[in-house]
């Protein structure tokens, strides 16, 4: 079988949105300056619901954010510092959103008491591609249901999905942020890792492709009826998957 077809339109939109973190109003949680000691003080935590000018089923992460995701009516909520929520950006565009945490480059964040990440609580009804490029994470518990799934873990961000229902499903792996997948249906999935995260898969497709690239340690479990794997004999790679 060949490989090369898996960098796809939607992988390398993927790709695409994550080159945004490169911009001057980044995520600077770790500005400080080294002559002073860092003053901090105690957490005030509160809630703040996002308005929603838009439709999305994009969603491209970032920042220091912890996205939970929940399928249903479009809904944002925001919990976490009062003074860190000041920094937390959310733009809408072209079916995308985009979260972020910009300051400039003095802001110190030890000064709010925390490093803790910014909870985000989206609720969506159709979304079909996610990216985590940050050092923030991407979750979902409840049952997902679509037709096309895009999923990419780019940066050190986490990635923990539960139950997904869909028909073509298609992750990416490029860097060191751990993938936990819980209880994956499809008919045909991709798993693309050129990293060194761990990535843990439970699946029940009909049709696998996995492109193992990388130094990552990932463990397959579940069911597949078709497999094709480009280094199978990967030392890192443990692949538990029965047939139908």
């Amino acid at each position: 079988m060949k490989y090369g077809f898996i960098i796809t339109l939607a992988s390398l939109l993927l790709l695409g949105s994550c080159r945004q973190s490169s911009a001057p109003k980044a995520d600077g949680r770790n500005s400080t300056t080294k002559s002073e000691k860092p003053a901090t003080r105690e957490l005030n935590i509160i809630k703040k619901h996002i308005s929603i000018p838009f439709d999305f089923s994009y969603i491209t992460n970032l920042g220091s954010v912890d996205i939970i995701y929940t399928q249903g009516n479009y809904s944002i909520d925001a919990e976490g510092d009062s003074a860190l929520l000041n920094y937390l950006v959310t733009e809408f565009d072209s079916n995308v959103l985009t979260v972020n945490v910009q300051t400039d480059n003095n802001t110190d964040f030890n000064k709010f008491g925390s490093t803790s990440n910014i909870k985000l609580y989206v609720s969506a009804p159709n979304l079909k591609c996610v990216s985590v490029c940050g050092n923030g994470s991407f979750e979902s518990e409840a049952t997902w249901r679509t037709e096309d799934l895009q999923l990419g873990v780019l940066s050190t961000g986490k990635m923990n999905i539960g139950k997904v229902e869909c028909t073509t499903f298609n992750l990416q792996s490029t860097d060191i942020g751990d993938i936990t997948l819980t209880d994956l249906h499809a008919e045909d999935a991709t798993i693309y890792s050129r990293s060194s995260a761990n990535i843990n898969a439970n699946i029940n497709v009909k049709n696998l492709v996995v492109i193992n690239d990388g130094k990552q340690k990932m463990k397959l479990t579940g069911k597949a009826q078709n497999v094709a794997i480009k280094n199978p004999q990967d030392l890192n790679l443990i692949n538990e998957l029965t047939s139908f």
